[in-house]
């Protein structure tokens, strides 16, 4: 069973205080205790990052949802491509190619850091001899 699919979260219904949500946690048949609590840790965990991006994230975009927020930083993609050697003593070549943000991605990016995650150079790649 897939971990994104095992975990849901719904809007607080009457008995929580404040704004949290009742997590519905359904664990996989034939799993053991352990697995169980980790599974739990990691559905915890989860909510618990996002929770921290949506109030950064509506420090810059006021009315913007939990959903909203997923699906537009699901459009921000990085690829780093790299190039085999050019003669025995040539440079290692790597391109990094970002999608164009829209707006709302890049006040986002902005807001939760993640040029901070972003390496400025990638690394050498070693050669197989």
């Amino acid at each position: 069973m897939p971990v994104g699919h095992a975990c849901k979260v719904h809007p607080a219904s009457g008995g929580l205080p404040g704004n949290l949500p009742a997590i519905h946690h359904e664990a996989g048949r034939h799993w053991t205790d352990s697995k169980i609590r980790i599974h739990a840790f990691y559905c915890m965990l989860g909510i618990s990052l996002m929770n921290y991006l949506h109030a950064q994230a509506q420090k810059v975009c006021l009315r913007i949802t939990v959903e909203q927020l997923k699906d537009e930083l699901q459009g921000i993609t990085q690829y780093v491509l790299l190039y085999p050697l050019q003669g025995e003593k040539g440079p290692y070549r790597t391109t990094t190619i970002q999608n164009k943000l829209s707006l709302t991605q890049s006040l986002l990016a902005d807001a939760i850091g993640l040029e901070a995650l972003i390496p400025k150079k990638v690394g050498k790649t070693k050669r197989d001899r």
